[in-house]
Parts: structure tokens; sequence; C-alpha cells
């Protein structure tokens, strides 16, 4: 048997000498040429196979919730808030009179509260990154459970001036997908890739893995989902996670707050830490928003429009950010010019003869209802006082409660 050959150019060898070489000069023989073709497709068919192997294991694990399916690998806390938001909709025994929609901002308000100063029952909708895409489609999905039998609820909808960004994971879930436009009905699978493929995600499946794996066996790999519990990011992170997030709610769709360490963090501190992330994601990697996008905006019309259509008139309120919060980490120049393009898509909205709703734009301000500076989660998360303190407001201007109809009020 013949020795074998080491003639054979390493492929740091052939990179290197490939490299090297003049522009426009090519003096290979055929068969060179020939083998180095056969060596550049073998490295992209290489390459292309290890980013499909790579972006199937994250979806199969899903560590930040963007698939749908909720595992025991997510390191993301509001993982999964959506399709828990849905699914406390079916269950619940009747329709609610007044149905919070929003972000996360607005994922804060008790319903029980409303239900003591309208005595009329409540749900809250909020889901966390709420935009007007989610606002949209969970009004469709309201008035699919409870529009057709005359019980469309009165919308209360929580609004910053990001809510006309047309991006996020609003339409991963069938039970909502199903209400885009044919042409969008592909663009949560563009949008599960691209969070996928995200060096975050990579860092956090690295990361969470090995401690699941630790706890649960080797089948954890296998069977990643799970039917019971509650997503956490720290306890995924320690590697004791638990499935879902619909135990983290009650029945009406408030989120459940349990004593946590880092509400014993002074406020201040809190504040810091929560708008350097905040301002980052918003703003500083973000700087080419203008501050709407068409899409966007023609959601929250088409919204207004359902329910107007199923006899609402929809009260929309401006979520307000803690003051110190804002003057010290909010830039100047980019919010105001991002806030002035929502303020006068609002106007454009307001000055539409076709629409019918009320916007409230003073509640950008805290002291415009009473809020206190101090009753805060963070810079943009505020407490029970708060929340109570703005839905105060509201009922007092008559926009919190569902219209009676004229008949019924007679017959009282």
């Amino acid at each position: 048997m013949s020795a074998p050959t080491t003639d054979a150019p390493t492929t740091r060898e052939l990179l290197t000498e490939i490299a090297s070489r003049e522009p426009g000069y090519d003096d290979r023989e055929p068969e060179v040429e020939r083998r180095e073709r056969r060596f550049v497709r073998w490295l992209l068919i290489t390459v292309a196979l290890a980013i499909v192997a790579i972006v199937a294991v994250l979806w199969w694990l899903d560590p930040i919730s963007v698939t749908g399916r909720q595992t025991r690998f997510s390191v993301v806390e509001n993982g999964g808030v959506r399709q828990a938001k849905l699914d406390l909709m079916e269950d619940l025994p009747a329709p609610p009179e007044v149905m919070i929609l929003g972000s996360s901002r607005s994922m804060k308000i008790d319903p029980a509260d409303i239900t003591d100063l309208t005595n009329q029952s409540a749900f809250n909708g909020g889901v966390s990154g709420g935009t007007s895409k989610d606002i949209y489609l969970y009004a469709r999905y309201a008035d699919q459970l409870w529009g057709s039998d005359g019980h469309f609820p009165h919308l209360v909808i929580g609004v910053v001036n990001d809510v006309f960004r047309d991006d996020g994971t609003a339409g991963f879930d069938p039970r909502l997908r199903r209400f885009l436009p044919s042409g969008e009905k592909e663009t949560p699978k563009q949008e599960v890739l691209t969070e996928l493929l995200q060096w975050k995600t990579l860092q956090s499946a690295a990361r969470v893995t090995p401690k699941v794996v630790r706890r649960d066996g080797w089948g954890s790999l296998l069977h990643p989902v799970q039917t019971s519990g509650a997503l956490r990011a720290d306890l995924a992170v320690e590697g004791t996670q638990q499935s879902n997030q619909k135990k983290n709610f009650s029945a009406e769709g408030l989120q459940l707050f349990l004593p946590v360490k880092s509400l014993k963090v002074p406020l201040k501190k809190r504040i810091d830490g929560q708008m350097r992330t905040y301002v980052a994601n918003t703003y500083t990697n973000d700087p080419e928003f203008t501050g709407i996008d068409p899409a966007a905006l023609v959601r929250m019309r088409r919204t207004i429009t359902l329910a107007n259509q199923l006899g609402d008139v929809p009260t929309i309120w401006v979520t307000p950010y803690q003051p110190q919060a804002a003057a010290k980490y909010l830039p100047d120049e980019l919010y105001a010019k991002r806030n002035q393009v929502f303020l006068d898509a609002m106007e454009e909205l307001e000055q539409d003869p076709s629409l019918d709703f009320h916007f409230v734009r003073e509640t950008a301000d805290l002291a415009s209802f009473g809020g206190n500076p101090n009753d805060f989660y963070d810079g943009i998360h505020m407490k029970p006082a708060n929340t109570r303190r703005v839905m105060a407001y509201l009922n007092d201007k008559g926009l919190l409660a569902r219209a009676v109809p004229a008949a019924a009020d007679a017959g009282k």
C-alpha cells in the first residue's frame, strides 16, 4: 500500500494563497481551479448547514420565548405573556365590560380597581412590549369571543410614544395570526428567525442549558415543553425553570407580584438599572426609527373602527414616565422628535370624522392625576397606588366605564 500523499495543501494554506493573489491575475491550472471551486462550494455548504443546525437547536430550546411554545429553557421573564392572556380570555366565565390594552405599563392595572370605580367587570389584556399590533389583534380576538353576542368590552388603551412600531411577537400565536392580512401571515416566521439569529439568543441558550440538563436530565433536551408552572428569568438562569406564564396572572389578567429582593433596592437604583436598558433598546440601538410605522397607524385606526362598529368609544391615555427617570435618561432631542410625531399621528386620528374615541394626552404628566413619583417599580412601571389614581382620573372624566345603552339606562 502506498504511503498517503502530503502534497495537498491545508485549508489554512489554501485560503492564505487565495488571499495573496493580485486582483485580476489568475495563473491557476484547470485542476487547481476546479479543486478551489469545490473547496469554496463545500465551505459555503458547511457554513449554511451549521447555521441551519444552530437555528434549529435554538428554536427547539427557545431560550427567549419567541416560538409560541413554553419551554423550560426560557430566560425571558415575560415569555408566554401573550399566550397566557389569550388562555385567560377564553377561560372567563362571562365577557368583561371593560378591557385594558397596551404594554407592560398597562399590565400593572388591577381590574378590581376598575370594578370598584365603575361597578363593571374588567379584564387586563396588556402584554409586555405591546404595540398597536397587539392592541389591534387582541381587540379582534375579543370581538371573536364576545362581539357576536353584543358584549364587546369598552377598550381602555394605555399608550406611549413608541406604540406605532409594527414589530414584536403579536402574530406568533395562531389564534392572533389569522387576523393579519394575507400578505403578513408569514411575517412572524421572519421575526422569529431574526430573533433566533441574535448573539444574545445563543448566549442565553449556552447559559441555561447545562443547568436545566443537570436538574432535569438529558431527557429535557428531547422534551423541552412543559405545561405547568411559571416562567421566571431568575429560575431559568439557576436551572430551575418551570413552564409558562399563565399562573403569573389572576383570572382577570392582573400580573401577580410576589415579594422579590429587587423591590428592597432603593427606587433610584432600580430606575438606574432599568432605564439604561430601556434607553439602549428603545433609542440608542434604534436611532433610525422616526416614531411611526405607517402600518402601525393603520392598525390603531382599525382598532378604533372595530370598536365603533361594535358600539364602543375607546379611551386612549398616555402612560407616564417616572419624572426623575425621564429627566435624567431620556435623550432630549430624539425623545422630543419621536414624541411630536406620535402626538401628530394621534391628532390625525382625532381629526378623522369617521373615528370616535377619547385621547387623554395629559396623563403623560404624573401631576395631572395626582400621581406620586415614589409609586413606581422603576422608570416606567407604576405601582398600584398610581394605577388606581389614573383609573380614578379617567373615571371622573366619564371615560372608564362601558357606556350603558340608552334603553337600559331609561329602564333603571
